[in-house]
């Protein structure tokens, strides 16, 4: 198998998937998202140990399949992303559907996406992980099936009671990722993506920061100071991202799972944060192996 079949089996999975209904933590858009990922860590050497426990899982699993809408092609006089706005707020799902329509007659995708991901941000709970998962695998497949996309997206943010984080102790995390080590139980993979979200270049970035800065209190332990940083080794350091490759090559195939999976993406997230922004990585690899904790099995 070369990485084009790889590529043809990711892109298949994440069409046959985009119109299941499913909880967010189990979406398999986000677990399929995740898998390419730490695929890509070494393209030289493919993980197929990922892609065969993706097309096993999946196919063993039933999930509802979402209601699809259809829509005539329409010129409207006006269109915005004000009016997508007021039908989300609104939890008026057709309409949503159909405003995602118009947009996509004269706007790119990546710019609905990052709509999306700021208004998830600023009014939503968790729905950015999915929205997220879909601005990932959107650059993968250059805007191919961006209409489902975006209506999965859409779906998900409209799934969840709205909430605005404008927090008094807000954070401003720029150039600082050790409060990740002092996420909450169960936060690690939602602050995680909050961080990738924050260090990508996009062009509503002012915006989607600042909910992020009021959000990320939320997640954090209160009164909790740094713990002493030991728990990581000097190949860990010295290897970086790579190093999760090598753990992954050498597990056991029955001990994999789409938790693992989605935790060890979110710990290459931040690590590949830190090694582009040549940040100390000790303490990530701290926060990594006390939040995963089969990797100190293989270290």
């Amino acid at each position: 198998m070369d990485l084009v079949e790889v590529k043809n089996k990711i892109t298949k999975l994440y069409y046959d998937y985009l119109k299941v209904d499913s909880n967010i933590d189990t979406q398999p858009i986000r677990i399929i998202q995740a898998s390419k990922s730490l695929i890509g860590i070494k393209t030289d050497k493919p993980l197929f140990v990922l892609l065969n426990y993706l097309e096993g899982y999946l196919c063993t699993q039933k999930y509802k399949i979402r209601e699809s809408y259809t829509f005539e092609s329409t010129n409207p006089s006006m269109v915005s992303y004000k009016q997508l706005e007021e039908s989300l707020l609104a939890k008026n799902l057709s309409l949503s559907y159909q405003n995602i329509y118009n947009l996509t007659q004269v706007s790119e995708g990546k710019q609905i996406l990052e709509f999306l991901i700021e208004f998830a941000l600023k009014y939503g709970n968790k729905s950015y992980i999915i929205v997220w998962s879909v601005y990932k695998m959107n650059q993968f497949l250059n805007n191919k099936h961006i209409k489902m996309s975006l209506d999965l997206c859409v779906f998900y943010i409209l799934s969840e009671e709205y909430e605005i984080s404008n927090r008094k102790d807000k954070i401003n995390i720029k150039n600082d990722l050790f409060n990740l080590c002092k996420a909450s139980n169960n936060s690690f993979e939602l602050l995680s993506t909050a961080y990738n979200i924050f260090y990508e270049n996009l062009t509503r970035s002012k915006k989607v920061n600042e909910h992020i800065c009021n959000m990320t209190p939320k997640f954090l332990e209160k009164n909790v100071s740094l713990k002493q940083c030991n728990n990581y080794t000097k190949n860990q350091i010295k290897m970086g991202r790579l190093w999760l490759h090598e753990f992954i090559s050498h597990l056991d195939p029955d001990k994999l799972d789409y938790k693992l999976i989605l935790k060890l993406d979110a710990a290459r997230g931040i690590l590949k944060i830190t090694e582009d922004k040549n940040y100390d990585s000790i303490p990530i690899w701290n926060c990594i192996n006390e939040n995963i904790r089969e990797l100190n099995e293989y270290r």
